[in-house]
């Protein structure tokens, strides 16, 4: 295969595919860099699970199991594989997929410099650890660790770097990744399961596009998630479109594209498809 890049780009030797300005950061500093930068404009509320969303004088309640109230106009769904578990998403296909990264002693058996990728990944030193993952569970929601999905990290990145001495984790993390059925984030308004079940319900039946009328939506609703394990990249581009469908601005992204990530497009599968 020949690649036509700039080398500034990307450049091909030794079987691999190098990017000179790859990079990689820590989420956890990224999350905390984004919560200062908002300061004021941004209240951090932990430790809470949501039980309940209600529409209460034309704005959102979230009732969470201690029993606090929160009261928005605009709501934004964005739990990751548990948006499918609040009442009145139930219809959302995102399911949970287990994943568990490696800590590995930095030291000199080796020396990185830059992320390398394959079926998994191994990261620069930072903190006195390589990072090694990641494992792929689905429907898999302990957060215990696993000694063979250690074993597991390792095997993979042997395949790719077979002359590593590699030493063995000294500890690691197991997260819960939210997966849609289709691989795709879900990302935008939330729709009025009513109004879809009453007026698209025949899609099977072929009738012209132009024979139903537009859409409508829980005002003021919008969900995202289902950004499996790119969350990094697709997050930031998913948050610019619900802006712009909030405050009703040009989309940042192709309407084609938007479709693709729109939350409706379970039941409309559902519609066209019934069982």
């Amino acid at each position: 295969m020949q690649l036509r890049l700039p080398a500034e780009i990307a450049t091909q030797a030794e079987g691999c595919l190098r990017y000179p300005l790859a990079g990689w950061l820590s989420p956890r500093d990224l999350c905390q860099a984004l919560l200062e930068e908002g300061g004021e404009r941004v209240t951090l509320r932990c430790n809470a699970q949501v039980s309940r969303l209600s529409r209460l004088d034309h704005q959102w309640q979230v009732e969470t199991d201690n029993g606090k109230q929160y009261r928005a106009s605009t709501l934004i769904v964005a739990n990751g594989y548990q948006a499918s578990r609040l009442p009145g998403l139930e219809w959302l296909e995102i399911s949970g997929v287990r994943g568990q990264i490696s800590y590995l002693p930095a030291g000199d058996w080796l020396q990185l410099t830059r992320p390398v990728c394959y079926q998994g990944y191994l990261l620069p030193a930072h903190k006195g650890a390589h990072c090694l993952g990641a494992t792929y569970d689905r429907d898999e929601l302990s957060l215990n660790l696993r000694g063979q999905d250690h074993s597991q990290n390792r095997q993979a990145l042997a395949t790719v770097m077979p002359n590593l001495n590699v030493p063995d984790a000294t500890g690691g993390r197991a997260a819960i990744r939210g997966s849609s059925i289709d691989h795709m984030p879900v990302v935008g308004p939330v729709p009025d399961r009513d109004f879809y079940d009453n007026h698209y319900a025949d899609l099977h039946k072929g009738k012209r596009e132009s024979s139903y009328p537009v859409a409508q939506y829980q005002p003021g609703l919008f969900v995202n998630a289902g950004h499996g394990s790119r969350g990094l990249v697709t997050c930031p581009y998913s948050a610019q479109l619900i802006a712009a469908q909030v405050n009703n601005e040009p989309l940042p992204i192709e309407q084609s594209m938007s479709d693709l990530l729109h939350p409706g497009r379970f039941l409309i599968r559902r519609y066209k498809r019934p069982e």
